[in-house]
C-alpha cells in the first residue's frame, strides 16, 4: 500500500541517458504514476513507442522524447498525431521536438517524428505499377514523356501550360 502511494505521488521522473529501447503497455510502464507531470525520456534507443504511453497520463505537462533512434514508419503515426495534439495545447511542453529526429523512415521527406502525418505516411509494402500503353499516334516514350511532365507541374503547383 505504501508503494503504491508514494508511486502516485511522483511528478517528475527522468530516465534519460540510458539504453531504454522499448515502451510497452502503459500500465507496465508508466502505472501508478498518475499525478506524473514531468517525464524525460531523452537520449535513450526508443525507436518506437505507443501513444498510449503517455495519453493516459492526464497530468503530464512536460515531455522530453529527443534523442532517440526513432523509427518513422505508419506504425509511429498515432504517436506523432498524440505529440502534435499535445504541443497544442498551452500549459503542456514538448522539448525539443524538433530533435525527434528519424534514424529510418519509408518517406524520405520526413525526417522528424512530429513531420509524420497520414498525408505523408507511406507503408514500406506499398508498391505503384504504372502500365504505359500507346492508343493511336502517341507512342508509349512520348506519352511518359508527357506523363512525367504532368508530374512535375503537378507536384510544383504549377497549373498554367502554354
Amino acid at each position: 500500500m505504501f508503494l503504491s502511494a508514494a508511486l502516485h505521488a511522483i511528478v517528475g521522473h527522468t530516465v534519460s541517458y540510458n539504453t531504454l529501447y522499448c515502451i510497452s503497455s502503459p500500465d507496465r510502464s508508466f502505472g501508478g504514476l498518475g499525478s506524473l507531470q514531468i517525464l524525460d525520456l531523452s537520449r535513450n534507443r526508443l525507436s518506437s513507442a505507443p501513444a498510449e504511453a503517455f495519453s493516459y497520463l492526464s497530468w503530464l505537462t512536460n515531455l522530453d522524447l529527443d534523442l532517440n533512434t526513432w523509427n518513422c514508419s505508419c506504425q509511429l503515426l498515432e504517436l506523432a498525431a498524440f505529440l502534435s495534439t499535445f504541443i497544442q495545447q498551452p500549459d503542456k511542453t514538448l522539448y525539443n521536438g524538433r530533435r525527434m529526429v528519424c534514424v529510418s523512415a519509408d518517406n524520405p521527406a520526413v525526417t522528424t517524428v512530429l513531420e509524420l502525418t497520414e498525408a505523408n505516411c507511406v507503408p514500406s509494402n506499398q508498391n505503384i505499377t504504372v502500365q504505359v500503353e500507346a492508343r493511336g499516334s502517341v507512342t508509349p516514350r512520348l506519352y511518359a514523356r508527357d506523363l512525367a511532365i504532368t508530374a512535375v507541374l503537378c507536384f510544383t503547383g504549377t497549373t498554367e501550360t502554354t
